[in-house]
């Protein structure tokens, strides 16, 4: 090859790799342009920053995570959503239980937190307001904890009561579970201990660390590959895993249609459900603690999930399951002579938001059922 023809090579690349470069320039920019205008702040800081805490939680060894503390919130409607210095939805209290208090602690997942209404309107805040005001005590104070965090199953509501409740010293715990149990019930490869289920190990801080990185710097990149949505992008980017009650899942192991439609008949699948509402009978039956169970509200016909996705098939399948997790709740509360609350009962869109959680109404009538149950045990 002559002198000239690598000269001409040479000159052709250089104007091939002039021709890419301010292409991609181009195009960097007009991304910033369509991020700037078209992106709000807070999805830019989504996708770009370093986080220790999202979406209200905190990374967990024993949990996965935990409710975010010392966080408040208020959204559109005017609703607060308030996480005390201790990491409990709602007002802040001691550790130590002050002389002459009566303490309460209702546990469970998202329906016990109160998604849908502030804080002065969960069925916690509104069972401390009536036992307040009706308990035949003089002097004593009623104070009712929500221990509820979003997604957890029973697994995580039994760590939680031997790893922080017991130290809380609580007169009474009132616990409403099962309807997020449905979830390791019908994974595949099932364990009585939900390690199927929940992968401890990992940690949603480091997912999409280098992406974040290459975000901050490249707009274009951020558009291709994550896009606007709030699931799963390209190149193995998942902003779903970002979060904590998704991300910690063994999504390897998520059932088919066919699976979850041949699965509910199995007995096994709830044996883990059943070990952990007896564990929480005897450590708080050890510890001197009244225990209280309540059965779970369910409307399959609304039902909706980022675990499992809502289909006509599996609808029946579900409603079967949570009525046989209610089902075991009222038999354990029977035979261990505890008070059994019916919250089940309340399955109807009149109470409802959607397949689980309490509206305003739901909320004021789960508490008043609640009432009913706890009064005897304080007076």
């Amino acid at each position: 090859m002559t002198e000239k023809s690598v000269t001409r090579l040479a000159i052709a690349f250089l104007m091939v790799l002039a021709s890419v470069i301010l292409t991609l320039s181009a195009l960097e920019l007009a991304a910033r342009v369509w991020v700037h205008f078209r992106w709000s702040d807070s999805e830019i800081s989504l996708l770009t920053e370093d986080f220790d805490a999202r979406f209200g939680f905190v990374s967990d060894r024993e949990t996965g995570y935990q409710l975010e503390p010392d966080r408040y919130k208020k959204d559109a409607e005017g609703r607060e959503f308030s996480h005390n210095s201790l990491g409990f939805r709602g007002s802040e209290f001691t550790i130590e239980k002050p002389l002459g208090e009566f303490r309460i602690v209702l546990m469970g997942a998202s329906t016990v937190y109160g998604i849908y209404v502030g804080d002065n309107e969960t069925s916690s805040a509104r069972l401390e307001q009536s036992l307040s005001k009706v308990q035949s005590s003089p002097g004593k104070r009623i104070r009712v904890i929500n221990a509820g965090v979003p997604g957890w199953t029973t697994r995580e509501t039994l760590t939680n009561l031997q790893r922080s409740i017991l130290g809380l010293n609580p007169d009474l715990i009132l616990v409403m579970d099962g309807r997020n149990d449905i979830f390791p019930e019908l994974f595949n490869n099932y364990a009585r201990d939900y390690s199927h289920y929940r992968d401890l190990s990992f940690d949603f801080r480091t997912v999409n660390e280098g992406y974040r990185r290459l975000f901050r710097q490249s707009r274009l990149a951020m558009v291709l590959i994550a896009g606007s949505s709030s699931g799963d992008g390209k190149l193995g980017y998942s902003r779903r895993a970002e979060h904590p009650a998704y991300g910690y899942n063994r999504w390897r192991n998520r059932p088919s249609v066919d699976e979850i439609v041949q699965r509910v008949t199995a007995e096994t699948i709830v044996s883990g459900f059943r070990d952990n509402l007896e564990s929480m009978v005897r450590i708080s039956a050890d510890a001197g603690i009244s225990l209280i169970l309540a059965s779970i509200p369910f409307d399959a016909e609304r039902y909706g999930s980022g675990v499992i996705p809502a289909n006509p098939r599996i609808r029946d399948g579900l409603d079967t399951l949570v009525k046989r997790n209610n089902a075991i709740t009222h038999e354990i509360a029977g035979r261990n002579n505890l008070p059994f609350v019916d919250a089940a009962s309340l399955s109807s869109p009149e109470y409802l938001v959607d397949d689980c959680h309490f509206n305003l109404l739901g909320e004021a009538k789960v508490a008043d059922i609640m009432s009913h149950a706890v009064l005897p045990l304080i007076n």
